[in-house]
């Protein structure tokens, strides 16, 4: 579905009969100035990030070239097999990948876990009702983003839907969890892991209890979304 658009005002003339006084009548909403060009949208979404995460956070842990195709880009490739780096709207986790054992047998170490903390506590911090309002607000960008990334017959909204899904079905596997490193970089041992979306299988490389805590501001803000449908 489109994120819905605001409902027609109703013609005065057709209240005539039905309205309360001038005095007793709401004050009217004025009415949002048109947005700017997707290419000239780098301040309002900087601008955004500030008013959802503070500027300190802003500075530490976004990266504000290019956000809305940026923000996109990564939302698509969550549900994908492989997500860009170079697109991703937070910059890179801190610290190495830690694991413990040889190239025989490794599996993730538990202090690996902790490098995602602050991204957790970010999240959990993050007032959803506020951003949904703000992805309404800019949702035309969004959507056109996504159009140019080849998909000119969809809709950005059904996307963020699935992904949501798609990572709340994420597994839960025993840990530790194995790995095996045919190549540069370390891959899971079991085959069905690695199968895994690539949002997916970066909720298991969190950590259980950092994946968890994920998955419940995930369902929340699932709601606000659909809410949003269902009353358009």
């Amino acid at each position: 579905y489109p994120v819905p658009e605001p409902a027609p005002e109703i013609p005065d003339d057709s209240l005539e009969l039905t309205a309360p006084p001038d005095a007793m009548r709401p004050a009217p909403q004025p009415e949002p100035e048109p947005l700017p060009a997707l290419a000239d949208s780098d301040a309002a979404m900087a601008e955004a990030y500030r008013e959802l995460f503070g500027a300190e956070a802003l500075e530490r842990w976004f990266n504000l070239a290019n956000p809305v195709r940026h923000l996109v880009a990564t939302v698509d490739n969550a549900g994908r097999e492989k997500m860009a780096v170079k697109q991703r709207p937070i910059k890179p986790v801190p610290d190495p990948f830690r694991v413990e054992g040889d190239e025989e047998r490794a599996v993730i170490h538990p202090d690996n876990y902790r490098r995602y903390a602050p991204y957790v506590r970010l999240a959990e911090t993050l007032d959803l009702e506020r951003l949904t309002v703000l992805y309404q607000r800019f949702y035309p960008w969004f959507q056109q983003a996504y159009q140019e990334l080849g998909y000119p017959d969809a809709y950005f909204n059904d996307r963020v839907v699935d992904v949501i899904d798609l990572l709340l079905a994420t597994p839960e596997p025993p840990q530790p969890v194995v790995l095996v490193r045919p190549h540069v970089l370390y891959e899971y041992a079991d085959p069905e892991l690695e199968a895994l979306t690539a949002g997916q299988k970066l909720l298991i490389r969190v950590g259980p209890e950092n994946a968890a805590r994920l998955k419940a501001r995930l369902r929340e803000l699932r709601a606000l979304l659909v809410a949003d449908i269902s009353s358009g």
